[in-house]
């Protein structure tokens, strides 16, 4: 019986030695590649966002949905003494935001009390705003997409390069 190295478990893992298992690996690259592009797209918007200027606003409305599980915010905010509203909420903009019974109570609290919130708005177009509340998911995306897309990738390369070498080093035909 022979001993397997961490590289020979890796290497068996990610680069399968059957149909199945490249059909395997091919469909984790492609839901890989899905997710890398939907986190990009995450990316260009909070980077987007994040260079809009801040406004102090005001929740006006609150909607939940019949079972509770998303949230359609109203609220208002002023800019250079002209008044606007809107209702896009989080870095994706979205109209409808899933929440929790704890961020429902959270907003209820905010509409309740009068207290501000900071609505980031574009300066080119002080209509075009949104409420984002979830700017911290940030790390959470780099954490759920390209930590893992990148140690997969990362891998990947060190067992692609480790056979080339291993083919050039015991190849018949090598020169010399």
């Amino acid at each position: 019986m022979t001993s397997k190295t961490t590289i020979d478990v890796i290497e068996n893992a990610m680069w399968p030695r059957s149909l199945v298992g490249w059909l395997a690996v091919i469909l984790a690259m492609i839901i890989s590649c899905f997710v890398f592009s939907e986190s990009h797209k995450f990316f260009i918007n909070y980077f987007k966002i994040y260079k809009w200027k801040n406004a102090e606003g005001f929740l006006i409305d609150i909607e939940l949905n019949e079972s509770r599980k998303k949230i359609h915010l109203t609220y208002r905010y002023e800019v250079a003494g002209v008044k606007f509203v809107g209702d896009r909420i989080g870095v994706t903009q979205l109209k409808r935001h899933d929440v929790n019974n704890r961020q429902i109570f959270y907003f209820e609290n905010i509409l309740k009390n009068t207290q501000p919130i900071v609505i980031k708005y574009n300066p080119e177009n002080k209509e075009d705003s949104v409420y984002a509340f979830d700017t911290n998911h940030i790390v959470l995306v780099v954490i759920l997409t390209i930590f893992p897309f990148g140690i997969f990738l990362v891998l990947f390369l060190f067992i692609l390069i480790n056979k080339i070498w291993r083919l050039k080093k015991y190849s018949p035909h090598r020169l010399g």
